[in-house]
C-alpha cells in the first residue's frame, strides 16, 4: 500500500463497506486527518470471491506483520487489526482512557463491542434468515441495549468511560447505528442510548463527516452479505 513519494499520507484498507473500517475512518474524521481509502476488488458475481486477493495480499501489504483488512499506514506505523488500530489512533489523537476506572471501562466496552459486532456480522451474512431469526435478534439486541443504558447511567457521563471521548466510542456508535438501520426504532426505548448516539453525531468532524460526500450509509457489509447492502436489504 505504499510507495515513496506517498509515504507521509495516511492510508486505510478495507473491502468497499462500512463493515469493520468505519469505526477507524470515524477518528480519523474526528481528529481532521485526511486519508486515502484503497478498496480490494471481490471477484465476479453472483459469489464474489476474495481468491486473488488472498493472492496477492501478502505482496501488496509488503510490511505489514499480519497481512488483513483493515490495514492502516501512517508515517509512524503499518497496522491490521480493528482494535489495535483503535486503540493506536486513540493514543495517538487524544481519545484514550486516561485513568485506572477509564481504562478498564473502556477494555470491558471493546470486548463486549467486539462481540456484538460479531453477532450482527453472523446475522448480515445469513442468507438462511427468516423473520424469525430476525425477531429473535431483535429481542436480543433489545436486551443488549438495556445493558449499555444502564451501564451508561451506572458511568454517569456523557461518554462511555464518563466525560472522556475514547476510542470506545467511535466503535459504540458504529455498532448502534448498525442495529438501528437493521431494526428501525430499536433505540427508542432507551434514553441513554439515544442522548449518546446525538451527542455522537453532533462532534465537531464527525457532524461535517455524516453530511459529507465522503460518508455511505450503505453497504453495511460486503457483497455476499444477505442484509443490509441497501435500504431495501436490511428487513426481512
Amino acid at each position: 500500500m505504499s510507495s515513496d513519494t506517498e509515504h507521509s499520507i495516511t492510508k486505510i484498507g478495507y473491502w468497499n463497506a462500512r463493515g469493520l473500517v468505519h469505526p477507524i475512518k470515524l477518528i480519523l474524521e474526528y481528529a481532521g486527518v485526511e486519508y486515502v481509502f484503497i478498496t480490494p476488488k471481490c471477484g465476479p458475481p453472483p459469489k464474489f470471491d476474495k481468491l486473488e486477493w488472498y493472492r496477492t495480499k501478502h505482496a501488496i501489504l509488503k510490511g505489514y506483520d499480519f497481512p488483513n483488512l483493515p490495514c492502516y499506514e501512517d508515517d509512524e506505523v503499518k497496522l491490521t487489526q480493528t482494535m489495535a488500530i483503535l486503540q493506536y489512533l486513540g493514543r495517538k489523537h487524544g481519545v484514550n482512557p486516561i485513568t485506572d476506572s477509564e481504562i478498564l471501562d473502556a477494555d470491558l466496552y471493546r470486548e463486549e463491542l467486539h462481540d456484538q459486532i460479531n453477532r450482527t456480522t453472523a446475522l448480515c451474512y445469513n442468507h438462511q434468515v427468516t423473520k424469525e431469526i430476525m425477531d429473535q435478534f431483535q429481542l436480543e439486541y433489545k436486551n443488549k441495549i438495556q445493558e449499555f443504558s444502564h451501564k451508561i447511567d451506572k458511568t454517569e457521563g456523557l461518554w462511555l468511560v464518563g466525560d472522556r471521548l475514547t476510542y470506545v466510542d467511535f466503535l459504540m456508535f458504529e455498532i448502534m447505528d448498525h442495529w438501528r438501520i437493521l431494526f428501525p426504532g430499536i433505540l427508542d426505548e432507551s434514553k441513554s442510548v439515544s442522548d449518546f448516539m446525538r451527542n455522537f453525531e453532533t462532534l465537531p468532524g464527525i457532524s461535517e463527516y455524516l453530511k459529507s460526500a465522503r460518508y455511505n450509509k450503505f453497504p453495511l457489509w460486503s457483497e455476499r452479505s444477505k442484509l443490509g447492502r441497501n435500504a431495501e436489504t436490511c428487513c426481512i
